[in-house]
């Protein structure tokens, strides 16, 4: 019994991970047939240089720390009510969905392969690493996210 308990996480996770590893690999990738159905992004990734995205009556603050390191600042404007659902309508993001939300796999062109170093993307909210995923962060007019791509 404690095996199994021990072995369904795993799998869990390994399902999770596979389509993501497709989800954003190539900024080119404009065969949406070889996709996995949940994957969410836009049908060619874009990269972005810091600036403001959407429109919308909401306008928040997203800073996104790369892989190399290098921030960039973005306002976002959107009518979306989740953090998730935001930054997929810009176009920012890219990552699977399942029953506890997006995860997030690629940000602005940089996937986090969490199989190769232990990759991820940390969300803040202000200075604190949020106690939830993408999904579960309703928007704050004005409010501060912070992506960081995260190793080890």
């Amino acid at each position: 019994m404690k095996k199994t308990a021990l072995i369904l996480p795993a799998l869990l996770l390994a399902l999770i991970l596979l389509p993501a590893l497709s989800g954003c690999s190539s900024q080119n990738d404009t065969n949406a047939e070889s996709r996995d159905d949940t994957t969410l992004s836009a049908d060619s990734p874009t990269v972005y240089d810091s600036g403001t995205l959407g429109e919308g009556a909401l306008s928040f603050s997203l800073i996104v720390v790369d892989d190399k390191g290098e921030t960039k600042d973005f306002t976002i404007k959107t009518n979306e009510e989740t953090l998730a659902d935001a930054l997929v309508a810009v176009g920012l993001v890219q990552g699977t969905s399942d029953a506890y939300g997006l995860m997030i796999t690629c940000v602005n062109g940089t996937t986090a392969d969490y199989a190769k170093g232990k990759a991820y993307w940390a969300i803040y909210e202000g200075e604190d690493y949020a106690a939830t995923g993408a999904s579960g962060i309703i928007l704050s007019e004005g409010a501060v996210y912070k992506l960081v791509y995260t190793a080890g």
